[in-house]
């Protein structure tokens, strides 16, 4: 009887280890992923911020008009909304 009881209990034990290295090894992969969105992320928004302040500058110096319709931005709103939901921040969400 005791024999079969500690050998259950060393099973438990066996499978919690299992589970817990199962876990680790998925949230290091999970940082991975994560960490390669928010670069994509990051280089999309630097990407806008020079094209906004190319187009101030077009607009200060007379080349363009300002955009004020809402085709562009209706334009800009599909362009956000097309990025996958994990890269887009959500407000007191850290990195």
């Amino acid at each position: 009887m005791k024999l079969e009881k500690s050998l259950a209990e060393l099973e438990k034990k066996r499978l919690d280890v299992v589970r817990i290295e199962r876990e680790k090894k998925n949230a290091k992969r999970y940082r991975g992923i994560r960490f390669v969105e928010w670069r994509k992320l990051d280089r999309k928004h630097k990407q806008l911020r020079r094209a906004l302040a190319e187009a101030k500058d077009n607009v200060s110096l007379g080349l363009e008009s300002p955009r004020t319709d809402s085709t562009s931005r209706s334009a800009a709103r599909r362009n956000f909304l097309a990025l996958p939901t994990t890269t887009r921040r959500r407000k007191g969400v850290d990195r």
